[in-house]
Parts: C-alpha cells; sequence; structure tokens
C-alpha cells in the first residue's frame, strides 16, 4: 500500500511537471515559412549534411526572422535549471527506465538544449541582436559558466557589445579574461578593430600573461593595426628559455602570419635570410597549399631555394612546406633526398616526411609501415585483402627512377616486403 502511494506521488508530480514545463515554454515561437526558429538554427549546424536545406538558408531565414526573434531568444538564454527540476529528476531515476529516461530529458535537459540553440541564433543575428546586450552582460554575473557564449555573441554585436569585453580584457582579476580574447579572436578581419579595442589591445601586449599577451599581439596582426609592436612581441617569445612560452609565441605568429600578411609578404620575408620570420614564413605559405591556396609560380622555387639556406630551422620548415604542394612539388624531390643526410636530426626528418608526400613517392612508405615480409603466396592474399596492387605497381616503377637513392629506397621497400631473393629477380629482370 505505502509503495503504490509513493509512486501516485511521483506519478502526479510528473504530470505537474509536464504542465509547468509546457506553461514555461509557452511563449510564441517565430516561424518563417514552414519552420520554427529552433528548427532554422538546428538547420545550421546540420544544413548540408542531412537536412533537405544549406547552412547559408538556414542563416538567411534565421536574419530574416530577424529582431521578431529576440523576445523568444532571450528567454532562452536565460535559462536555468530550477531545484524542483533537479528533484524531480531524481525521483524519475526510481521509476522503469522506459519511463524515467524521456520524463527526464523532458524536465531536465531541453532547456538547456534550447538556450545553446538561442546564443547561436544571436550570433548569427549579429548587429541585429544588440537588444539581448543587457541580458547578455547580466548572465555573465548570474551564470559565469556561460561567459563564453556570451562574450562571443557580444563581439559578434559588435559596437557597445564590446564594452564588457574590454572590461574583461583590463581587469586582470577578471575570470574571463580568456573568453574575453576568444571572443576577439573570432572577431572576422573584414571588420575593423575600433580605436579603443586597438588601444586596449596595445596595452595588453604588456600583460605579465605572456599568453594573453601572444593572443593580443595575433589579434592585432589579423586586423592590421600596430603590427610593429605585435611581431616584437611575439619575436621576444621566440627568444624566451621557457619552452612553453615559446611554442605559445610560434604558434600565435604562424596565425598572424598566415591570417595578416599576403603572399607577397610571405615570399619577401621567406627570401629574407637576416629576417627571423623567414621559417614561419615557410609554414604558412605550405599551409596555404595544403588547403588548395593558389600560389604565384615563384613560390615552390622559393622554397626549394630555402633548402640550401644555412639555418637548420629554415631548412627544416621549407621541406616541410615542399611537400604540401604534392604533385608539382615532385621535381624538389632530389634536393629533399639530399637533406637525408645533413646534419641536424629535424632537417632530416622534415626532408623524409615531405618526400614521401609526395605522391609519386608515397608508396614507399606505405609498404615499409605497413607491409610485413611476406612469401609470394601471402603477398597475394594480402593484395587481395587489402587492395594495395596499385601501390605495388607504384613502388615497382620507381625501380628504374632516375635517382639511385630512389631505386635504392625503392629496392629496400621491396626487400623488406618480400625477401631478398625476390629483390634478386626483380634486379636481374631489370638488367
Amino acid at each position: 500500500m505505502r509503495k503504490r502511494r509513493k509512486l501516485l506521488w511521483i506519478l502526479l508530480g510528473c504530470g505537474i511537471a509536464i504542465v509547468l514545463v509546457l506553461t514555461l515554454w509557452r511563449e510564441r515561437e517565430p516561424r518563417f515559412e514552414n519552420h520554427s526558429l529552433l528548427e532554422w538554427i538546428a538547420i545550421t549546424d546540420h544544413g548540408d549534411k542531412d537536412s533537405e536545406f544549406s547552412k547559408k538558408e538556414g542563416e538567411e531565414a534565421v536574419r530574416h526572422i530577424g529582431t521578431n526573434a529576440l523576445p523568444f531568444l532571450i528567454k532562452c538564454i536565460q535559462y536555468r535549471e530550477r531545484p524542483w527540476q533537479t528533484h524531480l529528476g531524481a525521483l524519475f531515476h526510481k521509476l522503469p527506465d522506459e519511463l524515467a529516461n524521456p520524463l527526464s530529458d523532458l524536465i531536465v535537459g531541453h532547456g538547456a538544449e534550447r538556450q545553446e540553440a538561442a546564443f547561436s541564433g544571436l550570433y548569427i543575428l549579429g548587429p541585429d541582436a544588440k537588444g539581448a546586450m543587457p541580458a547578455l552582460t547580466n548572465l555573465l554575473t548570474t551564470q559565469p559558466q556561460l561567459a563564453e557564449y556570451c562574450l562571443t555573441v557580444l563581439a559578434q554585436i559588435g559596437g557597445d557589445g564590446l564594452t564588457p569585453i574590454l572590461n574583461a580584457l583590463t581587469n586582470q582579476a577578471s575570470p574571463h579574461r580568456i573568453a574575453a580574447f576568444d571572443a576577439l579572436v573570432g572577431f572576422g578581419t573584414n571588420r575593423p578593430l575600433d580605436r579603443i579595442v586597438i588601444s586596449t589591445l596595445t596595452d595588453c601586449l604588456s600583460d605579465t600573461n605572456r599568453d594573453l599577451a601572444f593572443c593580443a599581439a595575433q589579434i592585432l596582426c589579423c586586423h592590421d593595426s600596430e603590427k610593429e609592436l605585435a611581431m616584437k612581441t611575439l619575436f621576444d617569445g621566440l627568444a624566451t628559455d621557457d619552452m612553453r612560452i615559446r611554442r605559445s609565441a610560434i604558434t600565435r605568429l604562424k596565425i598572424s602570419l598566415n591570417r595578416g600578411y599576403s603572399v607577397p609578404d610571405l615570399l619577401q620575408f621567406l627570401q629574407d635570410t637576416n629576417s627571423p620570420l623567414s621559417p614561419y614564413s615557410a609554414g604558412a605559405l605550405g599551409d596555404l597549399a595544403s588547403i588548395g591556396t593558389r600560389v604565384p609560380d615563384t613560390v615552390l622555387p622559393a622554397l626549394t631555394n630555402a633548402l640550401h639556406d644555412s639555418r637548420p630551422l629554415m631548412r627544416a620548415y621549407a621541406a616541410s612546406a615542399i611537400g604540401h604542394f604534392r604533385e608539382s612539388a615532385e621535381p624538389a624531390a632530389p634536393a629533399l633526398l639530399d637533406l637525408w643526410n645533413d646534419p641536424d636530426q629535424t632537417v632530416r626528418i622534415s626532408a623524409t616526411n615531405a618526400f614521401f608526400d609526395l605522391p609519386r613517392y608515397s608508396g614507399m612508405r606505405s609498404f615499409t609501415k605497413s607491409v610485413p615480409k611476406l612469401s609470394e603466396p601471402q603477398l597475394e592474399m594480402y593484395e587481395k585483402r587489402y587492395g594495395i596492387t596499385t601501390q605495388k605497381s607504384a613502388l615497382k616503377r620507381l625501380l628504374n627512377d632516375p635517382d639511385i637513392r630512389v631505386r635504392e629506397t625503392a629496392t629496400n621497400a621491396y626487400r623488406m616486403m618480400r625477401g631478398s631473393n625476390f629483390v634478386d629477380r626483380t634486379q636481374n629482370a631489370s638488367h
């Protein structure tokens, strides 16, 4: 009898909770065409994959709804788990799983999901979401765990939305400093920084927290502002004995070069043998090639020439960059092979990896790493199972490569694969 009464109380609580939730979310959700605002926001996350609409179409629909979305989105971002929800969720877990899980998801998790979607919607609206600034600023205090979301949206809004971000940057005791910097990092380079933001970031270059100083330098470089001071900050970081700080400076420097400088600028840095930027400019040019960016025909010869630079770091970066050019870099193979005997280990490793990244020679790495020593029948089974026949043909062609070093490397790959007897037969046949 007692258990039955307890179960009735739980079921009654479930009914009350459902009514409360439906009441809480009764706010009329804006719609566009045949979809609700939250549905369009979800499309921006999953468009082009599992939706009939593209991500761009989802964003355009949210912008079409415009400021009419603000009351609903503001209510969503202000969601906060109530004690009764937490308590009720605990009671649900006493029910059978088929009832407990869906009811718990409904009471405990639904609002949090809407909250996250609402931040995405405000971000899409950008400057049109300025009516949400008071609510976003208030959340920094009432729900500090949401600081990253709030500051990112405020940066996207721009204008007065940048004020709480700058306040966090200048307050060394603020727990939101890192989130504030991250928000400005995401501030598109096509949007210029205003004078106050530039001044604040310039002051941050001397911050005792060097990671944040390097971040400020990156933002300034990417927005073509105070570049000399910013680059000096990063250079100073390269000269430190602290390995962690030096790595942080290198990371920010690479991003700054990629986003803040043109290809002609990078090429000029690369060819300046007295510039500390030369190696990192080579890396930036390689990064551009890796994502398919078209670069002038003069870039690859300049990188190949840098393989003979007196600085080991320059040779290593140039070799790594050449590997990203794929087929077009195959004429540089002999120069990369020259570095296999370089006195610097990092250069040797970079040159070897770059050489095997060239499509013509990649088969050698595949065989030496993945194919065990096999007999003839075993190899045939291996080829059928893993489909390596094409790679074998590519490797076989290298036995007649003009460069003796390539022929030797290909021969060694075959030796590892089939044993010396097979290699001898192959060599005899070639003669």
